[in-house]
Parts: C-alpha cells; structure tokens; sequence
C-alpha cells in the first residue's frame, strides 16, 4: 500500500512539473530581464565607468530574448492544453529554457565581481549570491533542474578556487559553500511543497472526479475551479451500495475498528475502480456505509457510461466482494442499485462550498434499487451481494458475457416505495455456487 502510495504521490508531482515548467520559465524570463533592464541605472550610481557593466547587461538582454520570445510562444500554445507533455526532446527544452535566464544572470554577476576592478565589489558580490539564492528558490519544485544548477555552481566555484589568485580563492568557495547550503534547503523545500500537493489533490478529488482534480492540481493559474466541472445535463448511471447491519456492527465494535474496517474496504473499492475504469469516467463519493458512484462521460456517450458501469458493478458482487470478506472482514456484506438516466452533473450548491452532485430522478432510483436488492436478499438469503439494475439496462446486461454466464439474470416487480410496480432486474452471482460443489 505504501509503495501503491508513493508511486500515486511521484506520478502528481511529475504532472505537475510537466505542466508548470514553462510558467515558470516565463516567469524567470520576466524577472531577470526586468532586473537586468532596472540595473542600468544603479550602475551609474555605483561605480565611476558604467560603460563595461552597460555592455555586459546589454548583451545578457541579447541573450535572454531570443529565449523569452519561445517561452512566451510556447506557454501562449500550451496553456490551455490538459495533456502530459511527455517527449523527451520537449522536457528538455523546457528544461533548457527554465534554466538558461538563471545562468545568464549567474555569468554576467561573476563577470561584475571577477572580470572588472571597482570599489563597489561587495555590492554586486551581494547581487551574485542573491540571485543563487531566488534561484533555488524558483528551481526547488522541479528536482532535476535543481540538482543540476546548484551542482554546477559548486563545481564552478571550486574550479576557480583551484585556479584563482589567493586575494579570491576565499569568494569562489563561499560560492560553493552557498550553493551546497541552497541545495540541502531545496531537498526539504520540495518534500514539504509534494505533501502540500497531495493533500491539495486529496481536496480536490473529494469536491470533483479524480481526473478533474488532477488538472486542478497542475494547473495553477485556474481560480474559479467551479468553471472545471461545470453543472450541465449528462446521461449518468449511479451506483448505490450499502452494507448489511451496518448499525449492528458499530454497537459491537469501537469507533477505532469501525473507522479502519471503512478505510480498508473503500481503499480495495477506489484501487479497482481506478483499474476497471483507467479513463476516470466517474464520481466516486461516500457516506459512513453507504458507497455511491456516479458514472459518466465528457462527450456523453451512453454506451461507454453503460458499459464501464455494468463491468464495475458485477466485479463489485463477484470478486470485488470476495476480496473484501477475505482482505478487510467477512462480516461486511451489502447490496447494490444501479440506475441510468439523465441528470444535471458538476460542481453545484453554495458559491463558497460547492461539491460535485447530480440533480435528478436518476439519483434518488440508485438508492430505492438497493432497498429493493436488500428485500430480496432477506426472502432468498444471498450470501452475495444483490444487484437491482434499471430495467432500461437489460439489453446490455444480457450481452455481457459474465453477466450472462456466471450470473443469475431474472424480471422481478419493485414492491419499493415510490418504484412500486415498476419491472427491474435482479442480479446475483451464482458461479461461486459451482465452485463449492466442485470442492
């Protein structure tokens, strides 16, 4: 589970690093020519002959627009865009492009300091180590970038150590000395801003679908995040589960066992979803016992809803609810509704407390289907879970191949309120009956 954990917490940051890389490379881009741009003027304040540093100022401006017209290009293109950027060629370049303002100021500092004789040496040895230090701090969330920036600074310093007049061997190692100090306060920097980013995508993915919540995550500069998962009308099929004797079970048991029988059976239920359904078509919501699943599509294509629905909620009764008597408690049982229809789906409610929700009839049918699964499961005594499903389902659920062929399928009339009368269908799964004869 732990490490299940840390390949989820690596795949977020790595996300997020994709993403932002070139805004922040803008950013930089921004920064560095303003202050080499703001410059030209404390330099004819500060030292007697400005013409040597103008020139050097003005060359790194040279230097830093070719690379500033790309990154802006590239950030206007891309900002927009929700995939991964993941050639090699591309990270690299915007590697490149993140890193080269940054060197560009670190050249023309130690230019000022070593390269020119002034009396204002401290003054612009100051604006050196400044700028190693808002380095690191711009390059800490992206590890590589880091790494290789304050790496090269240490063994730029300690080359000139080597080869440098005594009068400057002692500047050379501060160099050094700093950057391997900036280096240590980077790693811990980073550990603290991936826990703030998993705690920030836990968040989310309580509030809106997990795919949702991953753009939020990597995608910074999006304020209004009720405009992610806008309410609109969509064909959905919900999926209701609730247990047996849920209110029996915490009269026997502690808050504590209670708490973490919970946490172990909906770990094992959100693994296999997000295995069953990798597109992250759905909303996956609870409360206490209750299990509740919202399956839909963003271009609303109702087989796809259908499909990925069906295949879920028959591992759910079958292999699902068998991991779970053995790996979590074989006193947890349930039943489960499923319906289909139209609803109005997204981030709904009070403007400071919005939350995913579906608005219509579709919602309230999931949850009578599963009172009506939990009746016949009382007058016949399933062991496995029974499954109540829309009758509008039939066509689909019959041309499932494990539907059919390791299951019971059967018309039955609701006697439940407000679906009294109407034909459903009931589903239990019955292969497990030839596997005990078998043994």
């Amino acid at each position: 589970m732990g490490h299940t954990f840390r390949q989820a917490l690596v795949r977020q940051y790595q996300s997020w690093q994709n993403h932002n890389r070139l805004s922040n490379a803008l950013f930089t881009s921004n920064l560095c020519l303003f202050t080499m741009g703001m410059m030209f003027f404390f330099d004819f304040l500060f030292v007697e002959d400005p013409s040597p540093f103008i020139k050097v100022r003005a060359l790194s401006i040279l230097a830093l627009l070719p690379a500033y017209t790309l990154i802006f290009i590239l950030n206007r293109l891309f900002q927009r865009s929700v995939l991964e950027k993941n050639a090699p060629l591309a990270r690299f370049a915007e590697s490149f492009l993140l890193l080269w303002p940054l060197f560009v100021y670190f050249i023309a500092y130690m230019v000022f300091c070593f390269s020119f004789h002034h009396e204002k040496f401290f003054i612009y040895y100051t604006g050196l180590h400044l700028g190693i230090l808002y380095s690191t701090l711009v390059l800490y969330r992206f590890w590589k970038e880091q790494y290789f920036y304050n790496a090269t600074l240490i063994f730029v310093g300690l080359g000139f150590y080597i080869g440098s007049p005594q009068s400057q061997k002692d500047y050379f190692l501060i160099i050094s000395i700093a950057s391997l100090v900036a280096w240590f306060v980077a790693f811990f920097l980073r550990r603290e801003f991936v826990s703030n980013l998993n705690a920030k995508y836990t968040l989310f993915r309580s509030l809106v679908p997990e795919k949702i919540a991953h753009l939020l995550l990597v995608t910074d500069e999006k304020k209004d995040y009720s405009f992610a998962f806008e309410a609109k009308r969509r064909f959905t099929v919900c999926v209701c589960a609730d247990w047996r004797n849920f209110q029996k079970l915490c009269y026997s048991k502690t808050a504590q066992e209670m708490h973490n029988l919970l946490e172990s059976y909906y770990d094992l239920i959100v693994e296999d979803l997000e295995k069953s359904v990798p597109e992250q078509g759905y909303y996956f919501s609870w409360i206490a016992d209750e299990l509740f699943i919202i399956f839909y599509d963003d271009h609303d294509h109702r087989d796809v809803v259908i499909k990925n629905a069906i295949a879920f909620t028959l591992h759910l009764a079958s292999s699902l609810f068998e991991k779970v008597q053995n790996q979590v408690s074989n006193e947890i049982t349930f039943d489960i509704g499923v319906s289909a229809g139209v609803g109005l789906l997204g981030l709904q409610g009070p403007q400071r407390l919005k939350k995913t929700t579906i608005i219509g009839p579709v919602a309230g049918m999931a949850k009578r289907y599963e009172e009506e699964a939990k009746k016949h499961r009382k007058q016949k005594a399933f062991h496995y879970p029974a499954v109540i499903f829309d009758a509008q389902l039939e066509k689909n659920l019959k041309q499932h191949p494990f539907a059919s062929s390791k299951g019971k399928l059967q018309e039955v009339i609701a006697s439940t309120k407000d679906i009294q009368g109407q034909k459903v269908l009931l589903w239990t799964y019955t292969a497990h009956q030839s596997k005990t004869k078998a043994a």
